[in-house]
């Protein structure tokens, strides 16, 4: 990945358990949906957030070729 904040993780909070866990923007751009850790829930990620990281990723990996 070309994205220099890919690496940066940020803290999730899951709906069903309410544990928070971290995963790295890069792990979330290139994903539709996540797994929580602690009770293995599917976490879609939707809307703008998930359309909105894979646009920055691939203006960066534009940027940085």
């Amino acid at each position: 990945m070309n994205n220099p904040f890919g690496n940066q993780k940020i803290d999730i909070d899951c709906p069903a358990c309410h544990k928070s866990f971290k995963k790295s923007i890069g792990d979330l751009s290139n994903k539709r949906s996540i797994k929580c850790p602690s009770c293995g829930v599917d976490i879609k990620i939707e809307g703008d957030l998930g359309r909105q990281m894979r646009d920055l990723d691939k203006a960066f990996g534009k940027l940085f070729k």
